[in-house]
């Protein structure tokens, strides 16, 4: 499952109306499913093209973690 943008354009709200209701996106599948090269699969694509997804401004913009976590970790 992947939504993949080729040469175009996708919007979710703008800065100056952002989007203010729930956008849930599930993508279902197994690790073994068709994948698209470089990619994978379960992804949302952009290949020379644009995505912005405007939504409401929220803060803070950042979390503190209690502990370290090793780089590439879950």
């Amino acid at each position: 499952m992947y939504v993949f943008v080729t040469g175009g354009y996708m919007e979710v709200g703008t800065e100056e109306f952002p989007y203010t209701s729930k956008l849930t996106i599930t993508m279902h599948g197994a690790i073994s499913d068709p994948y698209i090269p470089i990619y994978g699969n379960k992804v949302i694509g952009c290949r020379f093209c644009t995505l912005e997804m405007h939504g409401p401004k929220r803060t803070p913009t950042w979390t503190e973690l209690d502990t370290t976590v090793q780089a590439g970790g879950t």
